[in-house]
This record gives C-alpha cells, sequence and structure tokens, in this order.
C-alpha cells in the first residue's frame, strides 16, 4: 500500500473522539484510553549549532528514549482501571524557564498515579506563566489546569470512579485588573464496562455524567453534561475483521445573553458519531477494507443580532459522513496495486445567520500500482476527484453615501451565492533502474488539470469565472557513487503550468508559466575528518501573458553552496563553514525594431552573499560550548537608463554564542537547556539616481535560552 493511501486510511480510522473534536479522547485512541504523552521533541532546547555534535545528539536521544518509557510506565499504571489487580505509585515533576528577546515562560507540570489492587487515583497539573512586551506594554498570560481521577475496580468487567477537570486562564493586554479572564470547571462521574462474550469479540463501553461551568467577563455558562462512548471488535475467523466505534455527548446549560443583562436562557448541545472498518481477507493476495463514518453536531450559543439589537441564541446544525473502500493486491512482494473510492458530505446549517450555510460533496478514486521487472522500479498513481461546494446563501454588502443625509452611509446588502464543482485529474509516473552498483537513473513525470466551474443564484453578485488550471512536470536525476569518499548528482526538472479563463471577456488575463531547472550537487571526503561539499543550482522562469506578450518576463536565479566540514578533535570540537552566493537577475521581453525580434531588457537584479561558521566544542559528554557568526551581504540594482545602478545595499552581522547542557541530577532528575547571547547588526544604504544616501544602523542584542528539569520516582 502506497503512502497516499495508508494516509487516506488513516484519516478514515480516525475514532470519533478525533472526528467530533471532543477534549475527552485523543486522536487514535481507543475509548476511555487517554494518549500517550508526547516526547519526541524534548530535544528542542538544542540550539542549530548543536547538530554537528554527535555526542550531545545521541545523548539527547537516550535522554528521549528513557523519558519516554518513564511516562509510558507511569501512564500504564493507571491507564486501564479494569486491568488485573496490581500496586504501585508513580510521580513525575518538570519545570522549565525560557527567555527571548520580548518574552519570558515558566511552566511547571506533574503526574501522579497510584495503584492499590482494585484503587486508582491519577493526577496531571500544568501551570504556565508568560510574559510578552510590545510597545512597552508588558501582557501576562496565565494558564492553570488540573485534572484529577479516581476509579474504583469492581470486577474485571467493571469499575466506577469520578473526574475534576479545572482550567484557568487569564489574559491581559497591559495589566491584570483589564484582563480577559476564563474559568472552567468540570466534575463527572464515570463507569466503564468490559466484555468478552466469546475470544474472538471484545465490547467496551465508557459512560461520563456530571456538571460544567464556564465563565467569563462578557459570558457564563453552566449545566449538565453527560458522555458515552463505545467500542466492537469482532474477529471472523480468517475472513476478516470488523470494528465498530460510537460515540454521544450532550449538554444541557443556562448561558447569559449577552453582558449588559443577567438574563439567561437555556441551550442544548448534542453530538453524535460513529464509525466502523471492515476488512475482508487480511493478510491474503486480494483483500478488501470499508470504512464509514457519520456524524451530528448541534451546538447553541448566545448571539447578538446587530441588525435588530437583540440577543438569541443560534444553533449549528453539522452534519457529516463519509465511506471508502480500499482494493488491495499483492501478487508477489515486487508487484502489488490498490484501488480506492471514497465519497464525503458535509452540510452546515445556521439558524439565525442563514447566509454563513454550507455544503460539501465529494468523490474520489485513485489507483496505485507499483511493479518491478528486468530491474526497472515502475511506481504509477492516478487520482481523479470531484467535489461541489453550496454557498448558494451567501450574501454581499455595499456602503453608499444616504440620499438623505450626504454625511452618512447605508448598507445595502445583495445576493451572493454560487454553486462551485471542481474536477481534479492526476497521473504521476516514476521509473527508476540502477545502473550497476554506483550510478542509479530515475525519471518521473506528472500532469494534472483542475476545471472550476459556477454556477450563480439569481441575482447574484459573486465575481467568479469558469477556468482550468494545467500542470505538467518532468524530472530527470542521476546518482553516481564511485565510492565511500565521494559521490554527485545531476538533476535537471522542468514545469508548465497555465491558468486559462473560458469566457473570452476575461481571456486578456491567461497566463502561461515555464520553469527550468538544472542542479548539480557533489561531497567528497577529503580527509577523515574533513568533509567538502557543493551545490549549484541555475534556474529560469518564463511568465507569459497568452493575449499580452508585451507583459511577459523572465526571471533567473543562480545559486552556488559550498560548505567544509571539519572534526577537528573527534567527539569534541567540530568546525563548519558555509559560504553561499545567489544572483536574481529579473527582467522582460520587449519588441525591438533594429532586431527585429524580441529581446531580453534587464530590469533589476539581487546580489546576496553569506558565510556562516558553526562551531561546537564539548569539554565534557553533558556540556557543549556554541558559537555561530553569520555575515550576510544583500545589493540589489534596478535598471536607470541603459545600466544598472545600485538601490540599496544591506549588510548584516548575526553572532549568537552559548552553551548548552544535559546532565542526570542524581537518580531521579534530569537537567537540560540552553543558554546564548544574540547580537544582531545592519546597515542599510539606500541609492537616489546612483548617488548613497546617509546610512542607516541598527544594532540590538539579548539572551534567549531555555532550561528544563524533570524529577520522576
Amino acid at each position: 500500500m502506497t503512502l497516499r493511501s495508508r494516509f487516506l486510511l488513516s484519516i478514515l480510522l480516525l475514532p470519533p473522539a478525533a472526528l467530533t473534536g471532543s477534549p475527552s479522547a485523543a486522536a487514535g485512541q481507543p475509548p476511555g484510553v487517554r494518549a500517550r504523552a508526547d516526547t519526541a521533541d524534548v530535544t528542542h532546547f538544542f540550539p542549530d549549532s548543536l547538530w554537528a555534535n554527535t555526542v550531545a545528539v545521541d545523548s539527547a536521544r537516550v535522554y528521549r528514549d528513557s523519558l519516554a518509557q518513564e511516562v509510558g510506565a507511569a501512564e500504564a499504571l493507571a491507564t486501564d482501571p479494569l486491568a488485573a489487580g496490581r500496586s504501585g505509585t508513580s510521580f513525575a515533576y518538570n519545570t522549565s524557564y525560557g527567555v527571548a528577546q520580548s518574552s519570558t515562560s515558566w511552566g511547571n507540570s506533574s503526574t501522579f498515579s497510584m495503584q492499590r489492587d482494585r484503587l486508582v487515583v491519577t493526577n496531571k497539573t500544568n501551570i504556565t506563566l508568560d510574559r510578552y512586551l510590545a510597545a512597552g506594554n508588558v501582557s501576562p498570560r496565565q494558564q492553570r489546569n488540573s485534572e484529577t481521577e479516581f476509579s474504583y475496580r469492581f470486577s474485571p468487567q467493571f469499575s466506577l470512579g469520578s473526574r475534576a477537570k479545572l482550567d484557568r486562564t487569564l489574559t491581559s493586554a497591559s495589566t491584570l485588573t483589564s484582563a480577559d479572564r476564563q474559568d472552567q470547571n468540570n466534575f463527572a462521574f464515570s463507569a466503564k464496562g468490559r466484555m468478552r462474550p466469546t475470544p474472538y469479540a471484545r465490547a467496551d463501553l465508557n459512560v461520563f455524567g456530571g456538571y460544567d461551568s464556564e465563565e467569563r467577563p462578557t459570558y457564563g455558562k453552566d449545566g449538565l453534561s453527560g458522555d458515552a462512548n463505545g467500542s466492537l471488535n469482532l474477529q471472523l475467523s480468517g475472513l476478516g475483521t470488523l470494528s465498530m466505534t460510537g460515540r454521544a455527548n450532550g449538554k444541557r446549560s443556562r448561558a447569559s445573553l449577552s453582558e449588559e443583562t443577567a438574563q439567561k436562557a437555556s441551550t442544548r448541545d448534542l453530538s453524535r458519531a460513529v464509525n466502523g472498518t471492515l476488512g475482508v481477507l487480511p493478510g491474503r493476495k486480494l483483500g478488501l477494507n470499508v470504512n464509514g463514518s457519520a456524524r451530528r453536531v448541534q451546538v447553541q450559543s448566545p448571539l447578538i443580532v446587530p441588525e435588530a439589537g437583540i440577543s438569541a441564541i443560534q444553533e449549528v446544525l453539522t452534519r457529516s459522513g463519509d465511506v471508502g473502500a480500499t482494493l488491495q493486491g499483492r501478487l508477489s512482494n515486487e508487484r502489488y496495486f490498490t484501488v480506492t473510492h471514497r465519497q464525503a458530505t458535509e452540510n452546515k446549517g445556521y439558524s439565525i445567520r442563514s447566509d454563513d450555510n454550507s455544503g460539501r460533496r465529494d468523490r474520489t478514486w485513485s489507483a496505485d500500482l507499483h511493479e518491478v521487472r528486468w530491474a526497472f522500479k515502475l511506481d504509477g498513481t492516478f487520482n481523479n476527484g470531484r467535489t461541489r461546494n453550496d454557498f448558494s446563501s451567501d450574501l454581499s454588502t455595499e456602503r453608499r453615501p444616504s440620499p438623505m443625509d450626504p454625511g452618512s452611509f447605508v448598507t445595502d446588502t445583495f445576493p451572493a451565492g454560487y454553486v462551485e464543482r471542481v474536477h481534479n485529474r492526476s497521473l504521476d509516473v516514476t521509473l527508476q533502474r540502477p545502473l550497476g552498483r554506483r550510478l542509479n537513473l530515475k525519471v518521473q513525470g506528472t500532469v494534472s488539470l483542475s476545471s472550476f466551474r459556477y454556477a450563480l443564484v439569481t441575482d447574484s453578485r459573486a465575481r467568479l469565472v469558469d477556468r482550468d488550471q494545467y500542470r505538467r512536470t518532468f524530472l530527470a536525476e542521476g546518482r553516481f557513487n564511485p565510492g565511500q569518499r565521494w559521490n554527485t548528482s545531476l538533476n535537471y526538472q522542468q514545469e508548465l503550468r497555465k491558468n486559462i479563463n473560458l469566457p473570452a471577456s476575461h481571456s486578456n488575463a491567461n497566463l502561461e508559466d515555464r520553469r527550468y531547472l538544472l542542479t548539480w550537487s557533489w561531497s567528497y571526503r577529503i580527509s577523515q575528518g574533513l568533509t567538502a561539499s557543493q551545490r549549484n543550482s541555475v534556474s529560469a522562469n518564463y511568465q507569459k501573458r497568452t493575449f499580452g506578450p508585451d507583459s511577459s518576463g523572465l526571471r533567473m536565479e543562480f545559486n552556488f553552496l559550498t560548505t567544509l566540514e571539519s572534526s577537528v578533535i573527534p567527539n569534541r570540537l567540530r568546525l563548519t563553514l558555509t559560504h553561499s552566493a545567489r544572483f536574481q537577475p529579473n527582467g522582460a521581453f520587449q519588441y525591438d525594431t533594429f532586431e527585429g525580434q524580441d529581446l531580453f531588457y534587464k530590469s533589476d537584479e539581487t546580489r546576496l552573499y553569506s558565510l556562516d561558521a558553526r562551531i561546537a566544542y564539548s569539554p565534557a559528554t553533558w556540556l557543549t560550548l556554541n558559537l555561530n557568526p553569520s555575515y550576510q551581504s544583500d545589493q540589489r540594482l534596478a535598471t536607470q537608463g541603459q545600466a544598472l545602478s545600485p538601490q540599496s545595499t544591506v549588510n548584516s552581522l548575526r553572532l549568537s554564542g552559548g552553551a548548552s547542557v544535559r546532565r542526570q541530577i542524581g537518580a531521579h532528575g534530569n537537567l537540560s537547556g540552553d543558554l546564548s547571547r544574540l547580537f544582531l547588526a545592519d546597515g542599510r544604504t539606500s541609492y537616489v539616481q546612483g548617488l548613497a544616501g546617509v546610512p542607516v544602523r541598527n544594532e540590538t542584542d539579548y539572551w534567549q535560552g531555555r532550561l528544563d528539569f524533570s524529577w520522576s520516582y
């Protein structure tokens, strides 16, 4: 199965919680199971220059893996209250402080779980304090949330519990006295059940119910809420598998209509979703997967109607569903195909703002083929999709002077509805073949066509034009690896884009865009600790209006990037030096009466040079010192008369230096982070008719960094 097909299947296999946006269940997790903590980004505190230090990177990965194991062990202890009885206690605490040029952030979090035979208690607490400086004003932002859950297992099939979630948010533009405050409370009871009537069937049911409240300075809402979700999994012998999940949640609340009055109105929110997956003949040469889902979401909230000057309750009803089927055929490991069909619909209706009503319908066919024959590797993908978007209730407004009062304006409303039909077709073919062990050739071609058709409602003022968009690309690539010390590759790519307006009245905007790109890159290891690499590219972009040749233009770009990477002291000192040069001449074609043909004339040109050095020194395995000086020169030239003259010049210097640390503190703690000083300076000179003006210079420097400490038991 190709990556495209797997992505489509992963979307269809999302649980209802992910499809309905419910925060009580994580996407991709079964109902009643918390999402695992994400530890993939624990290396975020390392600066860019640390990538060259292999020792620090390896230690960061070890720390990430160990942290993932600790988090997994702590959550596995309290995730499933219906698991077999066991005892254990886990506690983890993490604090981090970060500073940047105009902001600071301090975060604290803790996780506690305890299980004593049938009793399970968990708590998660997060506190984040941020401060932002803008225009001389300090804007604080505080977020506090805590979730505590208690569960008692009566039997391996049934448990009861309770849950309390508290969220506090405080945001201010200048001082805390004018803050925007939001308080949310949720107290609920829970019941979880599990049944295994046969070894091939399993059913789970989780029920939550309790009290919800939300308070803001201009809005308040409180009431009762309930949530029920379940799953059913069947193993149909060797014929296939069936998996179904469902979810229903609702809330009955009383919401304030506006900040001027204490009057409240009843609101109801209801969400229902169900999806299922049927797998036929899994693991066979020919298999079928069918996925489907249906959702219905009803949300009611207060709305101020400016036209009527009153407050009312608006209901937003969203109905959506999709069904898809994938046929998989695997003749061998080198010959397989997939055919996928998917249909999806979505309709959204507003009880008051009816001009926001919309509808969407999608139908998509796709086919993927992979085959290896006579050392040729062939991959092909075909897509054919149709989309219908219904915005027939849209309205447009127009302001005009009032005929009765010249100093005022009146607003007129006009229909602007339309129905859009989009037809997308694309074909992608890739052919690869190795010539021996050192040379590999690759050819790829893509063709796509998108059609946009519009049907306007009566008296609609929408300005839409039927059009087609055509795209064609071709890629040829050769890679040569004569040995372990050096390698090289040559890449040629061309692309054609056409934007065609079908009505003759808009044909003057038809555009044709051609792009050609040639890239040559190589890498050579000069010695054991010194490697040189270079990347050179030349591109040309032609733009031409089909019925306006005088407006055609050409953009060219020349890029040269050279890198020297040296390990001066293995695992201690590493140096990387990068130099780049880029030239971007732009211009247009004009007819020359003397030559009798179109000639290219430059209109402007940009020249960019940069020199960057990265130094990373590790006096110890837990400490890395970094230095990163970078210089850049940017010149812009424009045509004056028959020659190019300077228009502006910008020279900038960026210097950063600091240290990174990652060290274990005792048996249960870890300290990690980085701290650096950043200095920025740039000088700008503008030219008027070739004469330099007064240079303008700016300088700034500040500290930036982040420090994290975690302790677990």
